[in-house]
């Protein structure tokens, strides 16, 4: 099988900071693990403005990256064929799956195979529609009004329609059990007018409440049938999305089979999707050399750099929204003094940071970082703040 890969590099679709947030601190953009699910919706990309074409047999992938664009991948002469198996490897495995529940990273990258939310994010971070295929914003923003797709179908064998009172319960119980419902307090009631339409109703304003339900961390829809019978979804996954679970061999390996009734005709790509579980990442990587995985996400940059010139892989590099920072107490002496903040400021190296962290691979970026663009301003007017 030629094994293409679809919708990789420049791909994030990976959580949500809200702007209070970023804005309180002060960064240095730095190699970390943030790429969620990104490589692996290579099989079966959600709905964005653009789509990247396909690129060759294999990837080695590093998610430690400055705000650069990966290198453009050769235009292919034909859409991306269908069929065979796409195998992927990560060091770690999720304890359980519940999408609102299981507070993994391995759950989170996992969780956009199998379940959809109302939006997501593009890939220039924009808010795009999902399960809900539109939505109005009413009463100065304490009202948001979603209709839904029609015809979306659940995972077998609970094969019935998605509707609005899905999308109640959905965040009924995430308001009430998830780890994550702090971003979603504002949330007032969850309305169903009928089943296509549910209006959100919030306590207040809030500009970063679509985000934050484009985001993989905790808001999936889930299938209320399913949490009824199986008590929780730790075991069992029951979704909306490109694939379904077959097997959860704990600590090994996850078999998903494609979904013939995803919503996006003709997707997702490949039948399968095995994603094994390599604790150490020497063996990742001796792995893709030997070719018995396609696909890896790196978490150290000397690994990377191992592979980046192999000329039978194809590497890629994503600017994250995630960030290193030195955060102090102004309140206590001796940090009082703004003269004693200046004068850390001053003392800190931050070139050579950036070198001994993380081999270089970080930019120096101020509290909004680069692919924020919206609130993002040029480095000649932040910078002069450090």
């Amino acid at each position: 099988m030629e094994r293409k890969l679809v919708e990789l590099g420049d791909k994030l679709n990976l959580g949500f900071i809200t702007r209070r947030e970023f804005l309180r601190r002060a960064a240095i953009i730095t190699g970390s693990w943030a790429a969620s699910a990104a490589a692996l919706q290579a099989c079966a990309p959600v709905p964005a403005p653009t789509t990247a074409p396909a690129t060759q047999a294999q990837a080695a992938t590093n998610t430690a990256v400055p705000p650069t664009k990966a290198p453009a991948a050769p235009t292919p002469t034909a859409g991306p064929k269908t069929g065979g198996t796409f195998i992927t490897a990560r060091n770690a495995d999720a304890s359980a799956l519940d999408p609102q529940l299981e507070p993994s990273q391995a759950r989170m990258r996992m969780t956009p195979l199998i379940y959809n939310g109302l939006v997501t994010l593009g890939t220039d971070l924009s808010v795009q529609p999902d399960l809900a295929q539109s939505w109005e914003v009413k009463e100065d923003g304490k009202l948001i009004v979603f209709k839904l797709r029609h015809g979306v179908q659940w995972h077998p064998p609970f094969t019935r329609e998605f509707t609005a009172d899905d999308v109640k319960y959905s965040f009924g119980r995430l308001l009430k059990d998830s780890p994550g419902k702090a971003d979603f307090a504002v949330i007032q009631d969850v309305e169903v007018v009928d089943k296509y339409t549910a209006p959100f109703h919030l306590s207040t304003p809030n500009a970063g409440i679509l985000a934050s339900m484009a985001g993989t961390y905790y808001p999936a829809i889930v299938c209320k049938d399913a949490v009824e019978k199986y008590g929780d979804l730790k075991k069992s996954t029951i979704g909306t999305g490109p694939f379904i679970l077959d097997q959860w061999v704990l600590e090994t390996e996850t078999r998903l089979r494609k979904n013939p009734d995803y919503f996006i005709k003709g997707q997702p790509y490949v039948y399968q999707v095995v994603l094994k579980v390599i604790p150490e990442e020497s063996s990742i990587v001796a792995a893709l050399r030997g070719n018995t995985i396609q696909h890896a996400i790196l978490e150290d940059n000397k690994n990377f750099d191992l592979l980046k010139n192999e000329k039978t892989l194809t590497s890629y590099r994503g600017s994250r929204l995630g960030y290193q920072f030195v955060n102090i107490n102004h309140k206590l002496p001796p940090y009082d003094k703004p003269q004693v903040a200046q004068a850390i400021s001053w003392a800190v190296d931050r070139a050579e940071i950036i070198q001994a962290c993380t081999q270089g691979y970080a930019v120096l970026t101020a509290p909004a970082t680069p692919p924020m663009k919206l609130w993002q301003l040029s480095k000649e007017k932040w910078e002069p703040f450090y």
